[in-house]
């Protein structure tokens, strides 16, 4: 029987690849307030892709204007900035210390809220619950609020696909290890 020893192997090999993330909470604030969908994604991911998840799960263009706000430090408050500085600044970064920051679109103002914490092995985010009822682009604003537009099974399906591909397009996990607020980490990167 023979033994196999590996001398001087690198840390990066002895572990798979992964980045830290959370559940990310995605849901509308005031009369209306209920959880929309949770996914499980890196933290490494910028306001940009925030608005992107919104805009596919809703349905939605650039119809009216996006806005970022952090209720903890009102110097952050971002409002339809060019999408090269949303990509610029990474999520959990302008989120800070707060438990969630809120992003307006129209008059609709979306909660988006982090907890948890798991080492994540792919770039793209994973669905955790979705409840389907999202308020469609034309009907976001009338005298009563907002209407709650079911979605369907095939809807939801659908909104996972463009997930990934969306995310798969833009990053990729390296064997770089980087030092994040949450430890040792694979460096995520854009192709």
């Amino acid at each position: 029987m023979w033994n196999k020893i590996i001398v001087g192997q690198k840390q990066s090999e002895k572990m798979a690849k992964f980045v830290h993330g959370k559940t990310l909470s995605f849901g509308l604030k005031g009369k209306h307030s209920d959880i929309f969908f949770q996914i499980d994604a890196p933290m490494c991911y910028t306001l940009y892709d925030i608005m992107q998840i919104i805009k596919m799960y809703g349905g939605y263009t650039d119809k009216y204007d996006w806005k970022f706000i952090n209720s903890y430090d009102e110097s952050k408050t971002l409002i339809s900035e060019k999408s090269e500085i949303l990509d610029s600044i990474k999520f959990d970064d302008y989120r800070n210390i707060t438990p969630s920051i809120d992003c307006i679109y129209g008059g609709l103002e979306i909660s988006v809220g982090a907890r948890g914490s798991l080492k994540y092995t792919k770039v793209y985010p994973t669905i955790y619950q979705a409840t389907g009822n999202f308020p469609s682009e034309n009907k976001l604003l009338n005298d009563d609020g907002v209407i709650k537009v079911k979605r369907t099974k095939e809807e939801l399906v659908g909104f996972d696909e463009k997930l990934k591909a969306y995310f798969k397009n833009k990053y990729k996990i390296t064997d770089e290890i980087v030092t994040s607020f949450f430890g040792e980490q694979n460096n995520l990167v854009r192709k």
